[in-house]
């Protein structure tokens, strides 16, 4: 697929969001159209703010699942003695997560099925990050991989880019399709070129979902 360069200028913020102890503010980029290709997809007014509002919420979802499964990571209650627990789940600490299902839902309603179960199955190569755990009570809790921690597998200290003042543009191939550019700034250096991150954004059955975790 050919993209064509568009010239962004900020237009309008969105709105900021609390995710994961960040707050998340994202700006859009609106590109030029070029309607010189006959071929080339100009939506209309309504699909393009349809894209624009819906890339908002999923970059946010977004990023709460980059956070949760891959650079952060929940707090969790440590064994006596700094054990490993028998059943390789260290107990999940949270106030905004009761149970599994919480957070995966999160998962589910922001990427298109194959991604959703990569990300919740292995998105780290060490296999599920969070599974449900029955504690000794009896009771069902989220439980967390203990390889994630053992094996220093969350990139929070090695991540060099904020999401505080993430900015998108969504480029649209389709009334179903289109591309969404995700910027980043990288941290303790405002003056260096943002990091570019492209995915895509799919609407399936009447609901739009992002094609890959991006990060």
């Amino acid at each position: 697929m050919e993209k064509k360069n568009v010239a962004a200028t900020i237009i309008t913020a969105i709105v900021a969001l609390l995710a994961v102890g960040a707050v998340v503010t994202l700006l859009i980029l609106k590109g030029q159209e070029h309607t010189s290709d006959p071929e080339q997809f100009v939506p209309t007014d309504e699909v393009r703010a349809e894209m624009e509002n819906n890339a908002g919420r999923l970059i946010k979802n977004n990023y709460t699942v980059f956070s949760l499964y891959l650079q952060n990571g929940l707090s969790f209650k440590t064994e006596p003695y700094g054990n490993i627990p028998e059943d390789e789940l260290y107990e999940v600490l949270s106030y905004d997560y009761d149970s599994l299902e919480d957070i995966e839902k999160i998962v589910d309603e922001t990427f298109v099925e194959e991604e959703a179960k990569r990300i919740k199955e292995n998105v780290s190569g060490k296999g599920r990050v969070y599974s449900e755990k029955t504690t000794i009570d009896g009771e069902k809790v989220i439980g967390l991989n203990v390889n994630m921690v053992e094996d220093n597998a969350f990139k929070g200290i090695d991540y060099e880019y904020s999401w505080t003042n993430a900015q998108f543009m969504v480029e649209p191939v389709s009334n179903t399709e289109c591309v969404v550019t995700i910027m980043l700034e990288k941290i303790g250096d405002e003056s260096a070129a943002p990091r570019s991150i492209e995915t895509e954004m799919l609407k399936v059955n009447g609901v739009w979902y992002l094609t890959d975790l991006a990060y």
